[in-house]
């Protein structure tokens, strides 16, 4: 069933490589620039030094930064693949996501609330396999897949806000109710993005650019195509 949002997704992503391309890089210059020094820096010297303590308040402000201003791009970015999917588009595509920036923030806070939750309740269940298994690669893939497994229901928060003008307490139940029309859809595309992850984070250079610029945007254009028929 998740091959049809590929197939469509594909389409749309042909039709619009230039300014899809050019919206993420946008995205991903936006990010960088906040992830790099306050999170990706501080977790590698909180790894080298053993300074975690002293690293959790440049993490917590850099995800406070990266949802916030992350947001102002992403509710641009899924206007953008809405606009794909019907036909071509410029970048001006990302303007009416863009304006939804302040209700896009706080459905992200709220849902990034819920994933944590998910996350911890994860890694509870990963050590309990631990007890078990006594292997670190069964303990990661049990982590990875009951987090997918867990948070898929969730993955549309910001897809309505942008296309629905939910509020952010509506647009996670909105999201809820979408995914439980056609849960396994939903997973099996979720499933299918981290198998190709995975297949082209092997390969040198050329895989990362690959994940970001061909991967990532079909991916989220199957996503809101989803959406769109799901919600």
């Amino acid at each position: 069933m998740s091959g049809q949002y590929i197939k469509r997704a594909v389409r749309a992503y042909k039709r619009n490589i230039l300014p899809l391309v050019l919206i993420l890089l946008a995205f991903y210059g936006v990010s960088s620039i906040i992830a790099v020094p306050f999170i990706i820096l501080p977790l590698n010297k909180a790894f080298v030094d053993g300074s975690v303590s002293e690293m959790l308040l440049p993490i917590a402000v850099g995800w406070s930064l990266l949802i916030v201003v992350g947001s102002i791009f992403y509710g641009g970015v899924v206007s953008a693949f809405q606009a794909s999917l019907r036909g071509k588009i410029g970048i001006d595509a990302m303007i009416p996501g863009l304006k939804k920036f302040f209700d896009v923030a706080l459905a992200n806070a709220v849902n990034f609330l819920i994933l944590s939750v998910i996350f911890l309740a994860s890694v509870v269940w990963s050590s309990l396999v631990l007890v078990f298994a006594q292997n670190e690669w069964i303990v990661m893939f049990s982590l990875i897949s009951l987090f997918i497994i867990l948070s898929v229901p969730f993955m549309f928060v910001s897809h309505a806000v942008v296309i629905d003008n939910s509020g952010p307490l509506e647009s996670v139940r909105k999201s809820y109710s979408a995914v439980k029309k056609d849960y396994f859809t939903a997973l099996g595309l979720v499933t299918t993005f981290v198998v190709f992850v995975q297949a082209f984070s092997m390969i040198p250079v050329i895989g990362d650019g690959i994940l970001l610029f061909i991967l990532i945007p079909i991916f989220g254009l199957a996503l809101t195509d989803f959406y769109l028929r799901k919600k």
